[in-house]
């Protein structure tokens, strides 16, 4: 099952700011991170920009390739995009326990 991170009102751009601030931590231009997780760098730039909403393989592909611990900041951003607890609960277990089959 492929989950979208849906964001409330506000979401967006603070989900695109810490997607950004992973990549920024990480020494990556967009460009870079485009090529590392097989995604068209626009499409990096409006997820970063909040106009786009990023999937649940995105996040786990960005995640690792800026070395992010995703059992971490996975409930983090869950929360953010207005997730319930169970939501949260199903959405960490995923990332965390099968990453591989969660890559872009």
């Amino acid at each position: 099952m492929l989950y979208t991170v849906q964001p409330q009102s506000s979401a967006p751009s603070q989900i695109g700011a810490v997607l950004r601030q992973w990549r920024r931590d990480a020494g990556l231009r967009q460009t870079q991170l485009s090529e590392a997780i097989s995604i068209e760098q626009s499409h990096i730039s409006a997820v970063e920009r909040g106009c786009k909403a990023p999937t649940v393989r995105m996040i786990g592909a960005w995640a690792r390739a800026c070395g992010q611990d995703l059992s971490k900041v996975a409930p983090h951003l869950a929360q953010m995009a207005g997730f319930d607890d169970e939501e949260i609960r199903r959405l960490t277990e995923r990332l965390t326990e099968a990453p591989e089959q969660v890559a872009a």
